[in-house]
């Protein structure tokens, strides 16, 4: 399939993955895509085109669950997690959906209309801004450090998880 689709209007990877790797997960990253709370993060109710978003799930679970495994060819091992990792059966599926779901709730309960994004300083003023743009890199970072950690701890502390998150792109 991916040789039959160089002729024409190019597939971007996971329009080949959707094609490829049909299946119950597939089916979930297209749910969790319109997730409520996904949708808060992301910053709109307009899903972005071609499943870029699904691609940023994606990345999710597998950082998530294969992290060590990666040695740099991001398309290789998402391309492995879609064909290999990924959950099949109901129960697996279920625990995926909690785990993203908790997680992103976590990132907005911290971040809120700045979840996934970037914070600059600007070197002629002096002075730093959140960047409008979401940010596959800031969502990479504040899901691994937000992940499997309960939603009520991760409230209190949401101010000084800020910081630290502040601190850290500044430095």
């Amino acid at each position: 399939f991916e040789r039959l689709n160089r002729g024409s209007m190019a597939l971007n990877e996971q329009e080949l993955r959707n094609c490829v790797y049909r299946g119950p997960f597939n089916d979930l990253l297209a749910e969790l895509e319109r997730d409520p709370n996904w949708r808060k993060a992301k910053g709109g109710i307009s899903r972005e085109g071609r499943f870029k978003e699904r691609e940023m799930i994606l990345r999710v679970f597998a950082f998530a669950n294969r992290l060590p495994q990666y040695t740099g060819n991001l398309k290789r091992f998402l391309n492995e997690y879609m064909a290999q990792y990924a959950p099949s059966e109901p129960q697996q599926l279920k625990a995926h959906a909690v785990f993203f779901r908790q997680t992103i709730q976590n990132i907005y309960a911290v971040f809120g209309d700045k979840s996934a994004r970037l914070y600059e300083v600007n070197p002629r003023t002096g002075r730093g801004s959140w960047d409008t743009k979401f940010s596959v890199t800031a969502l990479d970072i504040q899901a691994s450090a937000l992940m499997n950690q309960p939603t009520a701890k991760v409230q209190h502390a949401a101010e000084q998880i800020r910081e630290m998150f502040l601190f850290t792109m500044l430095t």
